[in-house]
C-alpha cells in the first residue's frame, strides 16, 4: 500500500540574538554569549500540493518513487505498473515479502483521496477531521492545520496546547518543530549546501556524514552506509542488449530483467520485400518475417519504405486494368483503365456486327471484334416462293460477296393425287391424298405414293371364301377370284388320310393301315416327336416319321456307340456317345439327310459340364433347345456315379449344368420339359434301395424343389398337358407329377414285362397312353398292351397289340385326327454272344379314338369322340360299340381308382 506524508504550510521566522554591554562593560544581568547568526531561510509551503509544483523555496513538493513519473496535470505520480504498497513496480519485480509485482497492486495513478485503488482500498485517507476534497485531489481542513493535524477549536494541538493561540515552543531551538505546526528554523546541510531539516537533532542542526559515489558503480557505499544509486550520479546499468531491463538495486547493483515485447531495432526493405522491425521474445531480439509488398488492384503499384513498410502509389492513368467482354459475337466491351489510382468504368460496347452476310461475325474479350469470310456456298439469304408457287433457292456465299438468287424452281410434279405446295423453310413438297387413288376394288390397298402416284396393292386375304378347294386372289385388274386348286383338306372321315381338293370338291384319301412295315433295318431306340411323329435310330441309320405315321427322312451311316438321341422339331438329330477308355463324351448334330451340322467332345482338357458323362435321355425344350440327363462317373469306371442334368443350346451351347443337389450316388432316367423353360428330371439313387428321385429346376439350372422319398425308381417318363410329368416306375406304378415334382394322381400298371422303354404319348383331355410288354415271366412270345388313363390316372381301358413275337415298345406319340402312333420293335435282341439272336423291325400301329387298332367308322362310333362317352365313373370301363353306342363295363374289383381308392362293386373306396 502506498502512504503519502503531509506537510503543514508554515512559515518559520528567522531571528538574530544581540548580546552586548552597556558603556563598553557587562553589568549584572548581562547574557552576553557568542553571537549566533542565523540568516533568514525559506520555509518550504505544499499544503494542497503533490508532486512537480513549486514549494516555494525553489524545490519541489514531492519526488515521485523510483519507476514512477510526476503528472503535473493532476499533482500525482504515474506509475507504468502496478503499484505495491508506495513501490511504483514493473513486471517481475520483488515487492515485498517474496512477492512479486504480479500480484494485486494499487491502481491510484492520477488518483488521490477517496478514489478505489483497484485492489480493494482506497488511495488515500485524510486524517481526522479533514475531508477529501477530490475537485483538488487533496483534503480540506474546516480548520486549521497543526502539523498534519487539521484542528478543530479547543482541540489539543501538542505539548498541551490547543489550536487556540498556539504559542511557538522554540526556547533553545534554531532548528525542528515549533509546536505550531511549523519549525523553529531551517538547516543547511553541509553537504549539499541547501537547507534541509533532515540534520535538525534535538532543536540543534548536526553535521552529518557527507555520501560521496564519485568513481564508484551502482550498489556501492556511498562512504556513509548507502548503496550509490542513478541518484548519486551513477551510469545507469546497460547490459547492451535491447530486450533486457537494466536497473540499479541497492544490495546486489545492476539487475537485468528480460522483455518480451517491444520492438528492438528498425525495420528494413530488400526491392519490394519489408521486413517490419525486430520485436523482443524472452530478451532475445527475434527478426521480423519479411512480406512481399503487392497491391490488392491492378491500378496501384507496392512499394517498399524502410520507414513506413509496404505502401503503395497510383500507376500511369491509361493502364489496363480488366479485360474485355463479348456478348456472344454480338458486342465487344473494351477493357477498363486505371484513373487516379482507380479502375474506372466501362466503355459502351461495340456493335461486332458488319452487316455482311458472308462474313462470320465473332468477338475475343482481349482483341475485340472480327469478320471472318464464311465458306464459299454459304446461304447469305432466305429462300422464297413465288406468287404462282415456284420456289428459289437462298442466295449463296461466293469469295466473301453474296451471290444474286437463284431462278425459280416449280413446285408442280405432275401428279394428280399430290397437293403440290412450296414452304420458304422446306421448299416443295407434295402432300399424298390416298382418297385420289380409288380402283374400285375392294381386296386393293389403294394409296398415293409421292413419287410414283397412285399405287393398288392386291390383299389376297381380302378375298377369302372359307372354301379349301378354292385359292382366294386378289387380281389388280378383276378384284377377288376364285380359281379351283387340289390342296389338302380333311373330308371330316378320321379314318382316311391323304384328302385332297378335286373340282372344287374334298375327295377322301384312302385308309391307312392300321400295321404298317416300318423298318426291316434294326432299330435299337426311339421317341416321340413334338409335332406327332416319330423317330428311331440305330446302328447308325435314323428314321423320322410323320405324324400321319410317313417317313419324313432317313439316312444310314453315322457313329454306332450311341448312349442316347433326340430329334428335334426342326429335323436335327443329336447323338451322344461315350468312350470310357478314351474318357471322351461327344455330341453330334446332323440334318434330315445324315449331313454333320456340329460337334462338341468333352475330355478331360476340355471338361464342359459333360466330363465323364454318360447321357441316357434328351428331350426338346419349349423353345427347340436341348435337355440332356444321365450320370457322372466322379471316380473313372469303378468311382462313384452322381447324376448330371444339362441344358444346351439347339446349336449345342452350354446353358447350365447341375449335379444332383444331395450327396447321393444315381443317374437320370427321365426328362419332361416345363412351358416356363425349366424341366422335371427323375431318376435313380444307387446304395438307396433304388429309391425315385425328382428334381424341379428353373430355366436358368437354378434348383426349385428335390425329393427324394418315392418306393420305387423311375422307367418311363413325359411332360404332362400344361405342365407337370407322367412317369412310370418300376414297381408298376403309374404317377401324374405336378410342376414342383410333388404327386397329384398314382395309379397301378398290372404285371408288365421290362423292356427298352416304357414309351407314354400325351391323350386328349390330358390323359395318358402307355405301352407295356407283358407276358409271363421266361415267356417266348411277348404282348404289347396299351393302357388309357384320364388326367386324374383313372384307368379308361386297356387293349392288348399283337404285331409279333419278342415284341418291346420303343417309341409313342399323339399323331395325325388325335390317333396314338407307335414303334412296336419285333424280333428277340442280341447283346451278348453266345445268344441267337432274331433278326429285328419296326412295325408301326395307329390306335384310334377308343385305344383300339382300327379306326372304328362303322356306326355311330365313328361320329363320337371318348369324352361324348365319359360317365365320370373311375370304376367303369367308357367304349363304344359300333351298333349300340357308349358302352360302359365295369373294372374287376381291386382296380385303382384314384389316390389310395380302388374299385369294389362298381364303387370307388
Amino acid at each position: 500500500m502506498r502512504w503519502v506524508a503531509w506537510q503543514s504550510l508554515t512559515v518559520a521566522t528567522v531571528f538574530s540574538v544581540a548580546c552586548g554591554s552597556g558603556g563598553g562593560g557587562g553589568g549584572a544581568g548581562d547574557t552576553t554569549t557568542d553571537a549566533a547568526v542565523v540568516d533568514m531561510a525559506c520555509v518550504p509551503s505544499c499544503e494542497g500540493r503533490w508532486c512537480g509544483h513549486d514549494d516555494g523555496c525553489g524545490g519541489t513538493c514531492k519526488t515521485c518513487p523510483e519507476n514512477a513519473e510526476c503528472d503535473e496535470a493532476k499533482w500525482s505520480c504515474a506509475c507504468p505498473g502496478p503499484w505495491c504498497g508506495d513501490t511504483c513496480c514493473l513486471d517481475g519485480q520483488a515487492c515485498g515479502a517474496g512477492e512479486t509485482c504480479e500480484g494485486c497492486g494499487k491502481q491510484c495513478s492520477g488518483k488521490w483521496c477517496g478514489d478505489d485503488d483497484g485492489c480493494g482500498g482506497r488511495c488515500k485517507r485524510c486524517p481526522t477531521n479533514a475531508a477529501c476534497d477530490e475537485a483538488q485531489w487533496g483534503c480540506t481542513c474546516p480548520g486549521p492545520w497543526c502539523g498534519d493535524t487539521c484542528c478543530l477549536d479547543g482541540q489539543s494541538c501538542g505539548s498541551g496546547d490547543t489550536c487556540e493561540g498556539c504559542a511557538r515552543q522554540c526556547a533553545g531551538k534554531v532548528c525542528g518543530d515549533d509546536g505550531c505546526g511549523s519549525v523553529c528554523g531551517t538547516c543547511t546541510n553541509p553537504c549539499t549546501g541547501e537547507p534541509d531539516n533532515s540534520v535538525c537533532v534535538d532543536g540543534l542542526c548536526t553535521t552529518p556524514c557527507c555520501p560521496d559515489c564519485a568513481g564508484k558503480a551502482c550498489g556501492a557505499d556511498n562512504g556513509c552506509g548507502v548503496a550509490c544509486g542513478p541518484a548519486d550520479g551513477i551510469a545507469p546499468c546497460d547490459d547492451g542488449n535491447p530486450c533486457t531491463d537494466d536497473a540499479c538495486d541497492a544490495v546486489i547493483g545492476c539487475v537485468t530483467s528480460s522483455r518480451d515485447d517491444g520492438e528492438c531495432g528498425p525495420g528494413s526493405c530488400d526491392g519490394t520485400t519489408w521486413t517490419p522491425p525486430p520485436t523482443c521474445r524472452a530478451g532475445v531480439c527475434q527478426p521480423g518475417t519479411p512480406e512481399a509488398c503487392t497491391s490488392p488492384n491492378a491500378c496501384n503499384a507496392a512499394e517498399c519504405n524502410g520507414q513506413l513498410g509496404c505502401v503503395l502509389h497510383p500507376v500511369d492513368d491509361g493502364t489496363r486494368c480488366g479485360d474485355g467482354a463479348c456478348e456472344g459475337s454480338k458486342a465487344w466491351t473494351k477493357p477498363r483503365t486505371c484513373e487516379s489510382g482507380t479502375c474506372g468504368p466501362a466503355e459502351p460496347a461495340l456493335a461486332c456486327d458488319d452487316g455482311d452476310p458472308c462474313t462470320k461475325d465473332g468477338c475475343d474479350p482481349k482483341t475485340g471484334c472480327s469478320h471472318t469470310p464464311e465458306k464459299d456456298g454459304s446461304e447469305c439469304g432466305a429462300a422464297t416462293c413465288t406468287a404462282g408457287g415456284g420456289y428459289v433457292a437462298p442466295r449463296r456465299c461466293k469469295a466473301a460477296v453474296c451471290g444474286p438468287a437463284p431462278e425459280a424452281v416449280s413446285c408442280d410434279d405432275g401428279l394428280a393425287c399430290t397437293v403440290d405446295s412450296c414452304d420458304p423453310l422446306k421448299g416443295c413438297s407434295h402432300l399424298a391424298v390416298d382418297g385420289d387413288c380409288d380402283d374400285g376394288f375392294a381386296c386393293t390397298t389403294d394409296v398415293c405414293d409421292p413419287l410414283a402416284g397412285c399405287v393398288s396393292t392386291p390383299e389376297d386375304s381380302a378375298c377369302t371364301d372359307s372354301d379349301p378347294c378354292t385359292d382366294d386372289v386378289c387380281s389388280p385388274s378383276d378384284g377377288c377370284v376364285h380359281p379351283l386348286n387340289a390342296a389338302p383338306c380333311d373330308d371330316g372321315d378320321p379314318c382316311t388320310v391323304g384328302d385332297a381338293c378335286s373340282q372344287g370338291a374334298c375327295a377322301p384319301g384312302p385308309a391307312p393301315p392300321d400295321q404298317w412295315q416300318i423298318s426291316t433295318t434294326p432299330m435299337v431306340r426311339g421317341h416321340g416327336l413334338a409335332d406327332g411323329g416319330l423317330a428311331f435310330y440305330g446302328n447308325g441309320s435314323h428314321l423320322r416319321l410323320g405324324p400321319d405315321g410317313a417317313v419324313v427322312a432317313g439316312w444310314t451311316g453315322g457313329p454306332a456307340a450311341t448312349t442316347a438321341f433326340l430329334t428335334l422339331s426342326s429335323g436335327t438329330t443329336v447323338i451322344a456317345t461315350m468312350e470310357m477308355a478314351a474318357a471322351k463324351m461327344q455330341l453330334r448334330a446332323f440334318n434330315g439327310s445324315g449331313v454333320g451340322l456340329w460337334t462338341q467332345e468333352y475330355t478331360a482338357a476340355n471338361p464342359g459340364p459333360f466330363a465323364y458323362l454318360s447321357v441316357n435321355v434328351m428331350a426338346e425344350g419349349p423353345q427347340g433347345d436341348i435337355f440332356a440327363g444321365g450320370f457322372n462317373r466322379d471316380g473313372g469306371e469303378n468311382g462313384n456315379y452322381r447324376w448330371r442334368a444339362a441344358r444346351l443350346t439347339a446349336a449345342g451351347g452350354d446353358v447350365w449344368m447341375h449335379l444332383y443337389p444331395l450327396p447321393a450316388t444315381g443317374h437320370v432316367t427321365g426328362l419332361a420339359p416345363q412351358p416356363d423353360g425349366g424341366v422335371l428330371v427323375s431318376g435313380t439313387l444307387f446304395f438307396q434301395n433304388g429309391q425315385h428321385a425328382v428334381v424341379r429346376y428353373d430355366a436358368v439350372g437354378g434348383v426349385v424343389s428335390t425329393r427324394s422319398d418315392l418306393p420305387s425308381s423311375p422307367f418311363g417318363m413325359i411332360a404332362a398337358e400344361g405342365g407337370g410329368a407322367w412317369v412310370a416306375l418300376h414297381t408298376g406304378i403309374l404317377q401324374r407329377l405336378r410342376a414342383d415334382g410333388t404327386t397329384a394322381h398314382q395309379a397301378s400298371l398290372g404285371q408288365w414285362i421290362s423292356s427298352a422303354s416304357v414309351p407314354m404319348a400325351r391323350t386328349p383331355g390330358g390323359g395318358v397312353g402307355v405301352f407295356l410288354a407283358t407276358g409271363p415271366s421266361g415267356a417266348v412270345k411277348t404282348d404289347i398292351v396299351l393302357l388309357r388313363f384320364d388326367a386324374a390316372a383313372n384307368l379308361l381301358g386297356s387293349t392288348r397289340l399283337d404285331p409279333g413275337e419278342h415284341d418291346s415298345p420303343l417309341a409313342a406319340s399323339t399323331g395325325a385326327a388325335g390317333r396314338l402312333l407307335a414303334g412296336i420293335r419285333t424280333g428277340k435282341a442280341c447283346w451278348d454272344p453266345p445268344c441267337d439272336p432274331v433278326f429285328q423291325s419296326i412295325v408301326g400301329l395307329r390306335i384310334g379314338a377308343w385305344g383300339v387298332l382300327g379306326c372304328e367308322a362303322d356306326g355311330v362310333c365313328a361320329g363320337l369322340a371318348p369324352a361324348d362317352c365319359d360317365d365320370h365313373d373311375p370304376c367303369t370301363r367308357d367304349g363304344c360299340d359300333p351298333i349300340t353306342g357308349c358302352t360302359h363295363d365295369a373294372w374287376p374289383g381291386g382296380t385303382p381308382c384314384g389316390d389310395g381308392f380302388v374299385c369294389n362293386s362298381g364303387t370307388c373306396q
